[in-house]
């Protein structure tokens, strides 16, 4: 009887220790921390500038068309009614990935009389974050225009800014679509 005694009691000890183990694993499991990536990327859309940078160092082509508005107090006699407009086509070349260049002819009235001039002028774009600097150059005036946008439409980019001084208000509506290349 000691014997089976001995033999039980061995029997229940072993079982209990598996009991345990079992109860162990069941009870308190292993954990393990979420996957968290290695680095973070950040997706992010072109800006029109970028765009149209890139479609220039893909090889495409865009022209560009600017159109001005001269409002003015004084000078009279020089502008029909106060008011003078300017005009000029020319083609986007891209200078490095911040910067693009277009020289254009811009045609302005002369003293009300009909007259027409060509004045070359020289319209440089740069990149300034998401938006970008208008430096607008010829030999008669010189202007810098800081945070202008470019707005993407369906048929091209636009640009639309202003300057404003104590006698005379200028407005600038810039057009940058694609054109066909010449060889």
């Amino acid at each position: 009887m000691k014997k089976s005694l001995k033999k039980t009691m061995f029997l229940l000890l072993l079982m209990s220790i598996i009991i345990t183990n079992v109860q162990g694993q069941v009870i308190k499991p292993t954990l393990k921390k979420p996957f968290k990536p290695l680095t973070r990327t950040h997706f992010r859309l072109p800006t029109p500038f970028e765009e149209i940078a890139q479609g220039l160092k893909q090889g495409k082509c865009y022209g560009v068309v600017l159109t001005s508005l001269y409002l003015s107090v004084r000078n009279r006699e020089h502008t029909l009614f106060n008011k003078e407009t300017r005009h000029g086509f020319g083609s986007l070349v891209r200078i490095n990935d911040n910067e693009l260049k277009v020289v254009l002819p811009l045609q302005l009235g002369v003293r009300g009389t009909g007259a027409v001039n060509s004045l070359e002028t020289t319209l440089r774009l740069k990149k300034r974050g998401n938006t970008v600097a208008v430096e607008i150059r010829n030999s008669q005036y010189f202007y810098l225009i800081h945070n202008a946008k470019i707005v993407k439409k369906k048929n091209g980019y636009f640009i639309t800014i202003e300057n404003d001084t104590n006698n005379m208000t200028i407005s600038f509506t810039f057009s940058i679509f694609r054109t066909d290349c010449l060889i």
